[in-house]
């Protein structure tokens, strides 16, 4: 699948292939499986596991998605967990750049709030176009003509909100 936000179109269809139901895809799961995948390899081995996380301005950067991704992981593995956060080092034909520093600073500070350790990595390889988010020919579009930029997702809704939600729809159904 490559670069997945220089391929957005092809990977959005071979994650909803692979996680579609037989026949027509493979039916794995949408949930889990990854976390499951890092718990084994965390008690089986008694060793940290190390996520990497670009982030990128406006597209993953938000706090709410730092206290998500924070509380998922320390639900899964708690401080058996590590976040490396990665700033995006953009080439002159993307579309995307790096989050502000304060903004980088908030969402590893949110991260480790939930008992997550989280840090932003050094990154090495941007004199040479080889930093997170540089693997990409000099003078080369990236992006395919007229090629957007993926929809920004909405938080979820708060939990006392979901609740009254679904408490509302079912006091419907009676």
């Amino acid at each position: 699948m490559g670069e997945p936000l220089a391929n957005y179109e092809r990977v959005v269809a071979a994650v909803r292939r692979i996680t579609s139901p037989p026949p027509d895809g493979f039916g794995i799961s949408q949930r889990n499986v990854v976390l499951d995948a890092a718990r084994y390899y965390a008690d089986k081995s008694g060793r940290r596991v190390s996520i990497g996380y670009a982030l990128i301005r406006d597209i993953n950067d938000q706090p709410w998605r730092a206290d998500m991704l924070g509380a998922k992981l320390h639900k899964a593995l708690g401080s058996r967990m590590h976040v490396n956060v990665i700033p995006l080092k953009a080439t002159s034909s993307s579309k995307w750049d790096a989050s502000p520093k304060p903004v980088e600073r908030e969402f590893v500070w949110r991260v480790n709030e939930q008992d997550v350790p989280c840090r932003v990595r050094d990154t090495r390889g941007q004199e040479i176009a080889a930093g997170c988010g540089q693997l990409a020919a000099e003078g080369v579009a990236v992006f395919p003509q007229g090629w957007a930029a993926p929809p920004a997702m909405k938080p979820p809704p708060p939990a006392a909100d979901s609740a009254r939600a679904g408490l509302a729809s079912a006091n419907r159904r009676r």
